[in-house]
């Protein structure tokens, strides 16, 4: 895949992570408007009738028959309310577990990929794919552990796979990152420690994003 090619994923990546919360802040302020109306509405309602009760303009059984309008009103719009807002969070809550699977399956599959320490020829643009996904379904600020814990992971990755750069001379290894082309010397056990640690961080880091977002996920559903 050229570097155009590899552009234009990324710029589509990031359009549909702009699209999903645009959506969902949508939703979010059509329910407060409206139920911003509504209150408002019902409070009018409710005021002029205490104007005119209180200047006995209206007679008993009128009074009546209004109290019973308004208890019925102020019951419906709460049924509405209630209804709308559970139907809200039954979306929310599938939308949570849905991103959930799919990026444990993301990170999964990107992991594997890459369990040697280099993603292959063959693997290239399915890492890469994964790699953006994955990034661009977490928090940058909140989730700043996760976030450089994998950019320095995949740094890592791609650096190795430029078999061009990397000599073995007596158990050296020299290593060109692809992002800075920073060349760094390592002792091939120094190498496969530093691949092991920051695969770890990587498991770890995410591990905890999982468990957070399950645990706010059963919250949601109780």
């Amino acid at each position: 895949m050229s570097e155009d090619n590899n552009k234009s994923i990324d710029k589509r990546l990031a359009e549909i992570k702009k699209n999903f919360v645009n959506n969902k802040s949508s939703e979010e302020k059509t329910l407060c408007t409206f139920t911003g109306i509504c209150s408002f509405n019902l409070l009018i309602l409710v005021i002029v009738f205490l104007l005119l009760l209180h200047y006995k303009a209206l007679s008993s059984d009128l009074v009546a028959k209004v109290l019973s309008a308004l208890i019925a009103v102020i019951g419906v719009f709460a049924g509405f309310y209630y209804n709308k807002r559970e139907k809200y969070k039954e979306i929310v809550t599938k939308e949570r577990i849905e991103w959930l699977h799919k990026m444990q399956e993301n990170l999964s599959e990107y992991l594997v990929l890459t369990s040697s320490g280099k993603a292959k020829d063959i693997d290239r643009d399915k890492v890469r794919k994964l790699y953006y996904e994955i990034i661009l379904n977490i928090n940058h600020e909140n989730d700043k552990e996760a976030l450089d814990a994998i950019k320095t992971y995949n740094d890592y990755i791609f650096g190795r796979e430029l078999v061009r750069n990397i000599k073995i001379r007596k158990g050296i290894i020299e290593l060109e990152s692809q992002d800075t082309h920073e060349v760094k010397k390592f002792t091939y056990y120094k190498y496969k420690k530093n691949f092991g640690k920051l695969r770890s961080n990587v498991e770890k880091s995410f591990a905890e994003i999982f468990k957070n977002v399950w645990e706010d996920i059963k919250e949601e559903a109780d």
